[in-house]
C-alpha cells in the first residue's frame, strides 16, 4: 500500500492543551478526576474501602446519595460531608441537578475571586506607584483603615470534589438519563467562561451487583469506570462479565489470576486501575497497598 504525507498545518491534529486528569494527587494514589466502582456484597467491607481512599484523596467537599447514610455516619465522619450535601431520597433524579448547581456556584464564586484579585493587584499598583484610583475601586476594597486582599473559601484553588453513591441500585436515579450524564460528563461539570480546567466531580458508586436488570449500573456508567474494587463473590458470571467489559485492557485468563490473588483474605479486593500513572508498576493491586505484577508465565506477584 502506497501512502502519501500532506505537510500542511491545516490537516495537521493539533493536541489541545490539558490533562483529561486535571488535579493532582499523591504519586501512590489514582489519577483524579475518577469514576470508581465498589463491587461487593453486604457486609463485604467497600464502605470502609471507598472513605479510606476517599480520605487520603483529601476531597474539599463530598457530595452523597444514599439512603442510608445516617448508619454509616460514624464511618463517614472523616471525611468532610456537610448534612446540607446528603441526599437520601434516590427515587428524586433532581438530586443531580441540585449537586450541579452546587459545583456551579463554586465554580461562579472561584471566577469572582479571580476578577476581584485582578482588580485588586492593578488598584495596589496604582496605590503604590501614585497612579490614578477609580473611586468604584477604592470602595470595593477599602474596609476598616486599610486595604485587605479579596478572599476565597479555598484560597483561589479549584475545590477537589466528589460524589460518592451508596444503595442507589433499584432506585429511580439509576433508571434516569441524568445519573448517566453526570457520569459522562463529570470532568466538565462546572466549565469557566475561559481555558483553565473545569472543577468537575470524580463519582464513586458501592454496589452489590455488577449489573442488574433493574435500577442497576448503566454500560454507560461502566463504560466510563476509571477504575474498580472488586472484593470477593460468589456469582460467576458477574465476574466473567467484568472480566469481558474490562478485556480490552486486561485478558480474562491475567485478570482471573489476580483476581484470586487479590482476594485471599477477609475484606481484601482487587483494585484495577484503568488508567494507572506511568510510575506504578501494575495496574492491579491487592487493596491500595500492594500492586501485583504479572510474569510472563501470568502469575501475579
Amino acid at each position: 500500500m502506497e501512502t502519501r504525507v500532506v505537510n500542511d498545518k491545516h490537516v495537521k491534529i493539533k493536541v489541545p492543551a490539558g490533562n483529561a486528569f486535571a488535579y493532582e494527587t499523591h504519586p501512590l494514589l489514582p489519577k483524579a478526576h475518577m469514576v470508581s466502582m465498589a463491587i461487593a456484597p453486604r457486609g463485604g467491607g467497600k464502605s470502609v474501602a471507598v472513605s479510606n481512599l476517599m480520605k487520603n484523596l483529601k476531597f474539599d467537599r463530598i457530595f452523597v446519595i444514599s439512603p442510608t447514610f445516617n448508619s454509616n455516619s460514624s464511618l463517614m465522619g472523616m471525611l468532610p460531608i456537610d448534612h446540607d450535601d446528603v441526599y437520601e431520597n434516590t427515587d428524586d433524579p433532581s438530586v443531580i441537578d441540585k449537586i450541579i448547581h452546587k459545583v456551579e456556584e463554586e465554580r461562579d464564586d472561584l471566577y469572582k475571586y479571580q476578577q476581584d484579585m485582578k482588580e485588586y493587584n492593578k488598584f495596589m499598583r496604582n496605590v503604590h506607584s501614585g497612579g490614578h484610583l477609580q473611586e468604584d475601586s477604592l470602595f470595593k476594597f477599602y474596609k476598616d483603615g486599610y486595604f485587605p486582599k479579596p478572599e476565597h473559601k479555598w484560597n483561589g484553588n479549584r475545590p477537589f470534589m466528589a460524589v460518592l453513591c451508596d444503595d442507589v441500585q433499584g432506585s429511580k436515579l439509576m433508571t434516569s438519563r441524568k445519573i448517566d450524564n453526570l457520569v459522562i460528563k463529570h470532568r466538565h461539570i462546572g466549565a469557566f467562561p475561559d481555558d483553565q480546567p473545569s472543577i468537575g466531580v470524580s463519582i464513586f458508586f458501592l454496589i452489590q451487583n455488577y449489573s442488574s436488570k433493574a435500577g442497576g449500573i448503566s454500560r454507560a456508567i461502566r463504560n466510563n469506570a476509571t477504575n474498580m474494587l472488586i472484593f470477593k463473590m460468589k456469582d460467576e458470571k458477574q465476574l466473567d462479565q467484568i472480566s469481558s467489559e474490562v478485556s480490552g485492557e486486561v485478558d480474562k485468563e491475567t485478570f482471573m489470576k489476580v483476581y484470586e490473588k487479590a482476594v485471599d483474605e477477609p475484606h481484601s479486593f482487587l483494585f484495577i486501575d484503568l488508567f494507572p500513572k506511568d510510575t506504578h508498576p501494575s495496574q492491579f493491586r491487592k487493596r491500595f497497598d500492594q500492586f501485583l505484577i504479572v510474569s510472563n508465565n501470568n502469575d501475579a506477584q
